[in-house]
Formats: C-alpha cells, structure tokens, sequence
C-alpha cells in the first residue's frame, strides 16, 4: 500500500510539471519546436514532457526554467500536490 502511494505522488508531480510546461508554452504563444530550439532539445523531447511521458533531466528543467522566467522551484512544485490538495 505503501509502494502505491509513492507511485501516485510521483505520478502526480509529473503531470504537475507537463501541466506547466504547456501551460508556459502556450502563453508565450510558441510551438513546440520554437520552444525546443530555445531550451536546446528536440521537438519530440517537448511533447513526450507536455504529455508526462517522459521526466526531463535536470538540466533541462533548468534550461526551462530559464527560457520562461520562473525558477526552477516553480516548474517543478505543486502546491496541491505537495499539500494533498489534488
């Protein structure tokens, strides 16, 4: 019962930070392409990440966060899932 809770909390912080690499995409009003230039990985790497389908490495997050202007923290912390709160 455990394992399962550990699974779903990790489950739910990648879709936490696919939510948000979409949702920062999307506001700057760049395709996935324009954004994958920028952050320096390949168009495909940005949709498996929007999709949850693939957890980016660090410096990826790092180079997304910088690209959109947040810090890292805010890409890749939830609030509500930190809390429980989903």
């Amino acid at each position: 019962m455990y394992y399962i809770t550990i699974e779903t909390s990790k489950q739910a912080q990648i879709d936490s930070i696919s939510k948000k690499v979409r949702k920062l995409r999307c506001e700057h009003l760049w395709t996935q392409a324009e954004l994958a230039e920028q952050v320096g990985i390949g168009r495909a790497t940005v949709a498996r990440i929007e999709t949850g389908k693939c957890v980016p490495r660090m410096t990826t997050i790092r180079n997304l966060a910088e690209v959109f202007g947040v810090s890292t923290q805010e890409l890749v912390t939830d609030p509500e899932v930190l809390w429980g709160h989903t």
